[in-house]
């Protein structure tokens, strides 16, 4: 196959995006699993005739206690489902930080922040998927 050339050459991403890549992908899911946790709550109170509302990240446990006070036997089922959303919290908060390191570390991270909109997270995603300029043969070609 490699005579007749029927492969195409691959890019293999250095270690160090590789590593990017997981902690991004790690704290997506942490995010992703909090959303899941909030939206259930939500559910679970709104199925009784209880609205959460418009609420902030660190004021919503503060808040399905609120509604639940008169109602010992729903606390009881929304309490350990708090726990893990703080849980989740925390630890997404230790992911976010490391990420929050990288992008410090990374000149071309800190170049592309101080485009209007583009955060760490956007940042650090488009660092660690282009990994090597060099490998692309045209600008043009790292949209694709």
């Amino acid at each position: 196959m490699v005579r007749t050339g029927w492969f195409r050459a691959v890019d293999v991403k250095s270690a160090l995006s590789q590593e990017l890549r997981a902690l991004l992908t790690a704290r997506k899911l942490l995010v992703g699993r909090m959303r899941d946790i909030n939206n259930g709550i939500r559910g679970l109170l709104r199925g009784l005739g209880l609205k959460v509302g418009v609420v902030g990240e660190r004021a919503f446990p503060i808040r399905a206690p609120e509604l639940t006070a008169d109602r010992t036997n729903l606390a009881v089922v929304i309490e350990p489902l708090l726990q893990v959303r703080g849980t989740l919290l925390n630890e997404r908060e230790r992911l976010h930080r490391l990420l929050l390191v990288a992008t410090h570390d990374d000149a071309v991270c800190r170049r592309l922040m101080t485009v209007l909109g583009v955060g760490p997270v956007t940042a650090l995603t488009f660092c660690s998927a282009v990994d090597d300029p060099a490998r692309f043969s045209r600008c043009r070609a790292t949209g694709a």
